[in-house]
This record gives structure tokens, C-alpha cells and sequence, in this order.
């Protein structure tokens, strides 16, 4: 849960995040890791980038090669919005779409997807400095979808984008909460960061 410094490294503060991340890899490699699995594309891209031989995967590819269930069809169309910061990686976005298929979900495609795929409006700290350009960009994918339900692997991407039209990360699907209860709707900062905070906590006193 230690923050990879992307934000950091987007804005410029090299010196900030170069001493962030070195001692991320410093703890890896004391503890002897050599394989890095992502649930974040920001933190994919990093460590494929920075991560200095290290090798890395999504979960979500992990969980689509593993297979699972094949649950019937649910008679929903969701569409897939492919953060930007992985554009390049189709494994990650063919793992994606796999798992909606095997939930039951038919998924069906976007004007802009894959390798063409948008900007959900929040990259580069757009949003502190011109939120109304930040917008034009959500209103384009939100014009994309129609409608349809967004499904995307981005914390960032589902907070920005569901504050317009429907939308939902990849893990509320693979690990909804138990029967009977309702999904837990985001939350917004600063209790993000509290929450972050307080699960570190509860897994040290644990472990």
C-alpha cells in the first residue's frame, strides 16, 4: 500500500520521487522479490519503467489465466474504458474483458479502446489546475458509452468518471460484498487517505 510517487514523477518532482521509489526497490530486493503484481495501472507503469529488472503483472491478467467460473449470461452490456497509462499493455485489456465475459457480462466496444483509448479527465493533475478542461475529456467518454455501464481497472479513472455516468472498478465485480449487503460507494479525500492509512495499520498489527 506504500504510494508508488507517480504523482509526484507526473509533476516534475524528480528528486521526490526517485527517493521514493529507490527505497520501495531497496525493501523488495532485501526481502529477496523479483516479481511485482499490480492491481493499479499507475503503479504498472512505474515499476515496468523504474522497476530495474523487476518483472510485473496485473492481477487481473493473473486472475484471467488462472481461469474460474463460467457464470451464465447476465443479460447486462457494460462497456470497458482502458486507462491511458496502460495503452500499450493488451494482455492487461484482453485479461479485462475476458473476466467480464466470464461473470456473465457481454461487453461491447468503444469508439476509442485499446491503444486509442481516452483520457477519463484526471491525468497530469489537470483537474487542480483547469477543471472544466479535465471535464471536456470525462464528457467525451461519458458521450462514448451512452448510457452503458463503464468497467475499468483505474481507481482514478472509476472515481472521475462515475461522478457522470455509471461506473465500476474491475474488483467491485471479481469481489462484491457478501449477499444481502450493498456495495460500498467510493469515497472522496480526504477520507481516501484515512482509509488508506487505517487498512496499513490493520495489516501491520496483523502480520
Amino acid at each position: 500500500l506504500h504510494c508508488c510517487t507517480k504523482p509526484s514523477h507526473d509533476l516534475g518532482r524528480s528528486s521526490v520521487f526517485a527517493a521514493n521509489f529507490s527505497g520501495i526497490l531497496d525493501r523488495l530486493r532485501r526481502n529477496g522479490i523479483d516479481t511485482v503484481l499490480t492491481a493499479c495501472p499507475n503503479c504498472t507503469r512505474m515499476f515496468r519503467d523504474y522497476g530495474q529488472g523487476l518483472q510485473v503483472e496485473t492481477v487481473f491478467t493473473l486472475l484471467s489465466e488462472f481461469g474460474g467460473e463460467q457464470y451464465p449470461d447476465n443479460g447486462q452490456k457494460v462497456c470497458v474504458h482502458d486507462p491511458c497509462s496502460l495503452r500499450g499493455d493488451r494482455p492487461s485489456q484482453e485479461a479485462t474483458r475476458s473476466l467480464l465475459r466470464r461473470l456473465g457480462y457481454t461487453v461491447q466496444p468503444l469508439p476509442h479502446q485499446h491503444q486509442r483509448t481516452v483520457c477519463c479527465g484526471e491525468g497530469g493533475a489537470v483537474g487542480f489546475l483547469h477543471p472544466e478542461l479535465a471535464r471536456t475529456w470525462s464528457y467525451k467518454r461519458v458521450a462514448n458509452a451512452d448510457g452503458r455501464p463503464l468497467i475499468t481497472t483505474c481507481a482514478g479513472c472509476t472515481a472521475m468518471l462515475g461522478a457522470h455516468t455509471p461506473t465500476l472498478h474491475l474488483a467491485d465485480l471479481l469481489f462484491p460484498p457478501p449477499q444481502g449487503q450493498k456495495l460500498v460507494p467510493p469515497s472522496s479525500p480526504p477520507m481516501t487517505y484515512l482509509n488508506r492509512l487505517l487498512l496499513k495499520l490493520r495489516l501491520r498489527h496483523r502480520i
